[in-house]
């Protein structure tokens, strides 16, 4: 009867060794794909919501307003209430987990929970909104600067896209931040800026990056660490906003 070979000690501890070596190698490629798979899923969702605002825009003559309305503007956009009726078309896909109301989400979000327990199809992305609003019914922030909506006690708030300037250099729609609280759904002024006095409603979400969704209808990643970044400045924050958000400013 012949002896079994078995694995000496050494053997089996080079053997250990060289598994993690090798999945030290591929673990960060792994990762960058990972990445680059959920940002790109991001990019596409962005265009989808960018044909669908231009429908709407189309249908109506201007952009989904107002911001702050009980059925706001994820509710025109998705065609359906916070009781999951039919309220209209729809013009982005959306759908129902747990009871509640979503819309387009990026996967880097997935394990964020917040949206789950609201009634309110809020979702990985957010429109760019003006200030204003009961108590003071003016567009009082950033030189009266307009986003892609405004307040509905604001006359004249609404936007009409033959209004847009540089509509290939103006964000209407960019993702929501890493974070838990994902707000109303919409900035309304520079004071969110990342980084800014404010809470802040921008910020990285793929590695330094976050998508950006434009008048002009095309979506590309934004460096917010360098382009969107108020760092902590109130008049740096206003230009920026009038730069990149002001849809009614050069």
């Amino acid at each position: 009867m012949r002896d079994r070979k078995r694995f000496t000690l050494i053997e089996l501890l080079v053997t250990i060794a060289v598994i993690a070596i090798l999945a030290g190698l591929l673990l960060p490629a792994l990762n960058a794909a990972k990445l680059k798979a959920q940002s790109s899923t991001c990019v596409n969702n962005l265009k989808q919501m960018g044909i669908g605002i231009a429908q709407y825009a189309q249908d109506h003559e201007y952009y989904p307003w107002p911001q702050n309305e009980s059925e706001g503007i994820w509710y025109k956009l998705t065609g359906i209430d916070s009781s999951g009726n039919s309220i209209g078309v729809a013009y982005v896909p959306n759908y129902l987990k747990r009871g509640n109301l979503f819309g387009l989400r990026c996967p880097a979000h997935a394990n964020l929970h917040s949206s789950e327990t609201s009634t309110a199809p809020i979702n990985s992305y957010q429109f760019i909104g003006s200030s204003g609003g009961d108590s003071n019914p003016t567009l009082w922030a950033d030189k009266g600067s307009i986003g892609m909506t405004g307040p509905i006690k604001v006359p004249g708030s609404s936007m009409r896209p033959e209004k847009v300037r540089s509509p290939s250099r103006r964000v209407s729609t960019t993702e929501q931040p890493m974070s838990n609280n994902f707000g109303v759904g919409y900035i309304p002024d520079s004071r969110y800026l990342y980084n800014s006095t404010g809470g802040a409603r921008l910020g990285p979400v793929h590695a330094n990056n976050a998508g950006g969704l434009f008048f002009d209808g095309h979506v590309q990643m934004v460096n917010v660490l360098s382009e969107w970044n108020a760092f902590g400045n109130g008049t740096r924050a206003t230009e920026i906003w009038l730069k990149y958000f002001a849809a009614n400013k050069y």
